[in-house]
Parts: structure tokens; sequence; C-alpha cells
């Protein structure tokens, strides 16, 4: 078996160490995938905070009260035409007192063909129940602005 030949002079033999650095190698999909991963990460806590708090005051027992009144509700189909969709579910504020009663102040916004609306509602509850105080929808249509108020239109 034969040697192999000596190195020539200026000859350096190839090591590990001549191989660029990972970053260097892999920094054109490295920085986008750093920097997008912190924007991505709140724009879904964003996002799962809104889904959750949409899910809270639609299953608020005020909610599942007001929503079908208003819904159905005549002089608000003539304002914003039917179907009367939900739109995103703005708010909900609940006051709780020591003696177990409560109020909830809710608000959330509808759309129909001839414009959308937002809803304002304050329930309150006894010992056990809850019970709708108020409804006011406040319209936003082609033939301008105006407030229903759901309680005198027969509900």
């Amino acid at each position: 078996m034969s040697e192999p030949p000596p190195p020539r002079e200026n000859q350096r033999l190839s090591t590990v160490f001549d191989r660029p650095g990972w970053w260097k190698r892999n920094w054109k999909v490295a920085l986008p995938v750093i920097i997008a991963t912190p924007i991505m990460a709140t724009v879904m806590c964003a996002l799962g905070a809104w889904w959750g708090i949409d899910q809270v005051v639609r299953q608020h027992p005020t909610y599942a009260a007001v929503w079908p009144a208003v819904r159905d509700d005549p002089a608000v189909i003539a304002a914003l035409g039917r179907p009367i969709e939900e739109g995103w579910a703005g708010s909900i504020a609940i006051d709780e007192a020591p003696d177990g009663t409560a109020s909830a102040y809710l608000v959330f916004n509808i759309r129909g063909p001839n414009g959308d609306a937002t809803v304002e509602a304050r329930g309150v509850r006894n010992a056990t129940t809850w019970m709708v105080e108020s409804i006011a929808v406040h319209t936003r249509t082609d033939m301008g602005k105006q407030t229903i108020d759901v309680d005198k239109n027969g509900k």
C-alpha cells in the first residue's frame, strides 16, 4: 500500500472550521422566522382573546333574550331590512352587588341589507333570573340615523 503524497507548501488540510457558520448559511430563512414568530403569536393571542370575549357575550342570558327581540322587532326590520345578521359582539359589563343582584350592560352590532346598527341593552338579575330592562337600537342606514326603543315597540 502506498502512502498519500505529502502536502505541498501553502496547502492546508480542509477542516470543519473552513465551512461558514450556521447563521451565515441560513440567515435568509432564519431572519424572517425570527421576525414573524412573535408577530404571529401576538396576532393569534389577540384573535383568541376577541373570540373568547365574543363567546362570553353571546352565551350571557341577557344576550339570549335581547337578540331574538331585536331580530324580530318590526321597527328594526323596517329600518335595516331582512335578514338581520349578528355582527361582532362588542362588550358586556356586569356589576354584581353583595346581596346577589346584578346588572348587565351589553353592546353589540347587527347589520341588514339597508344598513347597520348598534344594540345597547340593560339587564338586571334578582337572585337567579336575568330580565331585560331596556333595549335601544341605534341604526345607521341610507335614510339616516335613528334610535329605536325595542321596549316601546311591543316587546
